[in-house]
């Protein structure tokens, strides 16, 4: 999971980003988006037991929310997207496993 989000820093800073790490995470909401996306799409792949599973795909869906809300990007954790992969939009997108 951190060696793909590190590919989507990398393919930012290919495209001419010259900004710290931290800034990025910061202020790039695609980002956000693929750090939600990453995350989401590692629990989905290695399934924890029932009870604590629960409590974290409750965090998760939130935070899943909190950042469709706020960037208007979805990314269906269902989905499969490959190393450095960047949402530079600044609209409403959504990725979905059949899309």
């Amino acid at each position: 999971m951190f060696d793909l989000f590190r590919s989507d820093i990398g393919r930012m800073r290919r495209y001419g980003s010259r900004e710290s790490t931290l800034r990025l995470l910061l202020t790039q909401q695609g980002l956000w988006a693929c750090a939600c996306y990453r995350a989401g799409n590692w629990l989905n792949r290695h399934r924890l037991p029932p009870g604590p599973r629960h409590v974290v795909m409750a965090f998760y869906h939130l935070w899943w929310k909190s950042v469709e809300i706020t960037t208007g990007i979805s990314i269906s954790p269902d989905c499969t997207i490959g190393p450095g992969s960047t949402s530079g939009t600044s609209g409403a997108s959504s990725c979905t496993p059949t899309s």
